[in-house]
């Protein structure tokens, strides 16, 4: 009975040692797999930015953007639905799949802007727009992203904002293909 004792010991900590092993070797790809899934998210989420922003300024802005993503989540007349959801503009910067989604101008606000179809005072609009997806931890993602008016994503392996303004490519940032 005391060398089923022991066998029995034995195998449960050879069992214990290879799961040990098993989840040492298996972590890490589980989390590239978790970063590389926030990644096409933050990406995913700037593209639906730019395409709002598209729809706001031919439906709404007179060839104007948004100036913020709250704007964006703001319904205007004759078109129901916002031109993004409410977990898109709940603030003007959110945080989404593990990452920090914020959008401005470099210009700021146009003086010649005309008042929008979803109650944006004149002057408020802006001629163009950035948006960056920044992760929020190292272990949500190693990339920050970037998209501007020409509608370009952009990526850096930097836990920091991309530097990006209202047109044109980023400084030390690669084309996101």
């Amino acid at each position: 009975m005391k060398k089923v004792w022991i066998i029995l010991g034995i195998v449960v900590v050879v069992g214990l040692a290879g799961l040990i092993v098993i989840s040492a070797v298996a972590w890490p790809s589980l989390l590239r797999s978790r970063q590389a899934g926030n990644e096409a998210s933050a990406v995913a989420t700037l593209r639906t930015v730019a395409s709002a922003q598209t729809s706001f300024t031919m439906a709404c802005g007179g060839d104007f953007y948004a100036p913020d993503l709250p704007t964006l989540g703001v319904t205007a007349p004759g078109v129901p639905p916002p031109f993004l959801p409410p977990d898109l503009t709940s603030a003007v910067s959110i945080t989404r799949s593990g990452y920090a989604i914020t959008m401005g101008s470099t210009a700021g606000a146009a003086p010649t802007a005309p008042a929008s179809c979803n109650g944006v005072p004149p002057a408020t609009l802006v001629k163009g727009y950035w948006a960056t997806a920044t992760p929020v931890a190292p272990e949500m993602g190693t990339r920050a992203f970037a998209i501007n008016s020409d509608g370009i994503v952009w990526y850096a392996a930097q836990q920091t904002p991309i530097r990006v303004s209202d047109s044109g490519p980023p400084v030390g940032a690669t084309e996101y293909k």
